[in-house]
């Protein structure tokens, strides 16, 4: 039996009341089903035939752990959805057990400073429609950078999920985390005083575009020369590093966002570990002595400048300049808003 005669538009609706699958990820979702109706033009849509696709797809794209596991993740919905249509119970038993690759144990890399959120929130971009976008996407941009919630998760927040005390908090209810557990994030009370200048236009607090916000992202991420594509989830994972960096305990992180295994939240802190011992080799280790290079001291000007300078008063850019005897030097420039 093949997969040629389902359509995406009989698929999608399936995809998102009986799997409970997010807006968010139906795109994807779509990718994937025509890639394997693609594949399986002319082959039975079997457990055997889809191994030999997972193997084409690293063989001849190079597709990691993390993009066939999702693979897998998909086709066990397409296999409940052909199996129900077709009444074929041994359709979807071949496919339920299929087991999952191991996740490649790579660290995300592409992190974003305080400074750099703030750089992004207060970006200037001219709007020619959508009146209130410019300050939806600067709220938007600085709950992200500082609470870390996924995107999915931020986007069903509504107003009556907003806790007003000594401590402002936001309640993330079970029914749209991911987890499907709930949980409480104290937030600052300037975040909370900018949250609540958002026009109430439904019970949604954050009532903006996905895609669009995507798009907004990048042309901030541009504008900024962030050297990296900037996503929502860039946000997600440059707040769990600024807390561990901070000196935040791992396990208060890990719950503080959601991670129900505390390995996820290792990742970042092995690396976070790593570049403290480097800088104690480097302070007492004569072997590191001349890695007092001038990256590493325009690295020290950079932390020490965002952590002194007021984005919401000033801008900042760094500019390296080369001098007669040919030391580099590093200026910064403040630019007042």
């Amino acid at each position: 039996m093949g997969i040629d005669n389902i359509t995406w538009e009989e698929l999608e609706p399936f995809l998102s009341k009986d799997c409970k699958q997010s807006k968010g990820s139906l795109p994807s979702h779509r990718g994937k089903f025509r890639q394997l109706q693609l594949w399986f033009q002319e082959k039975d849509f079997t457990r055997s035939n889809f191994t030999l696709f997972l193997e084409d797809r690293e063989k001849i794209n190079g597709d990691k752990n993390p993009t066939l596991n999702n693979c897998i993740k998909f086709v066990k919905h397409l296999a409940k959805y052909v199996s129900n249509k077709y009444q074929i119970n041994e359709l979807y038993d071949q496919f339920k057990d299929y087991t999952y690759f191991e996740d490649d144990p790579v660290q995300p890399t592409n992190y974003l400073t305080h400074a750099q959120i703030a750089r992004l929130a207060e970006t200037r971009i001219k709007y020619f429609r959508y009146k209130n976008k410019k300050y939806k996407n600067k709220a938007l941009i600085y709950f992200l950078g500082h609470v870390g919630s996924r995107i999915d998760e931020t986007l069903k927040l509504e107003w009556r999920d907003i806790i007003y005390d000594d401590i402002p908090m936001i309640h993330f209810r079970k029914e749209i985390t991911k987890t499907k557990k709930e949980r409480f994030c104290a937030i600052p009370k300037w975040l909370l005083k900018m949250i609540s200048k958002l026009p109430r236009d439904n019970e949604k607090i954050f009532s903006v575009d996905l895609w669009r916000f995507r798009e907004d992202l990048v042309l901030r991420g541009e504008l900024c020369k962030i050297p990296f594509r900037v996503t929502p989830h860039t946000f997600r994972d440059s707040s769990i590093n600024n807390k561990l960096t901070a000196g935040m305990p791992i396990q208060e992180v890990a719950e503080y966002h959601g991670h129900v295994n505390i390995e996820t939240t290792f990742r970042y802190y092995t690396r976070i570990q790593a570049k403290k011992l480097a800088q104690s080799l480097r302070k007492y280790d004569p072997a590191f002595k001349d890695d007092q290079t001038y990256l590493g001291n325009v690295d020290a000007v950079k932390t020490h400048a965002e952590n002194w300078i007021n984005p919401r008063v000033c801008d900042y850019s760094y500019s390296t300049t080369v001098m007669e005897n040919k030391k580099k030097r590093t200026i910064i420039e403040l630019i007042e808003r």
